[in-house]
């Protein structure tokens, strides 16, 4: 702990805690808009806009192929069981006739 400064002495307040709260305030700060440019700030505004949607854009692209490749991965799991049952569908068949030409 820092000693208190005697009464009457100036306070100075930590130079660290100072910046740091400088720089929460500037963020904190609500955006300022330029009254001597409004075709600046709506520029701004309509390019943030057309960005986020690009970007909404990519992310749905990125979604769909991934489900596209999802259902493609899936098919391929699904030839290979189909395959094993029928082959067991025509083992269990040649066991039956076999058996029917044993009794």
């Amino acid at each position: 702990l820092k000693p208190r400064p005697a009464l009457g002495a100036p306070h100075q307040p930590d130079r660290r805690l100072s910046a740091a709260l400088v720089a929460f305030r500037r963020r904190e700060a609500a955006p300022r808009i330029s009254r001597t440019m409004p075709g600046q700030t709506k520029l701004f505004v309509e390019s943030r806009i057309v960005r986020r949607r690009e970007q909404e854009a990519k992310e749905m692209d990125l979604r769909r192929k991934i489900t596209e490749n999802n259902i493609l991965a899936g098919h391929g799991t699904s030839a290979v069981r189909v395959e094993a049952k029928r082959r067991a569908r025509s083992e269990a068949a040649e066991r039956r006739e076999l058996f029917m030409d044993y009794t």
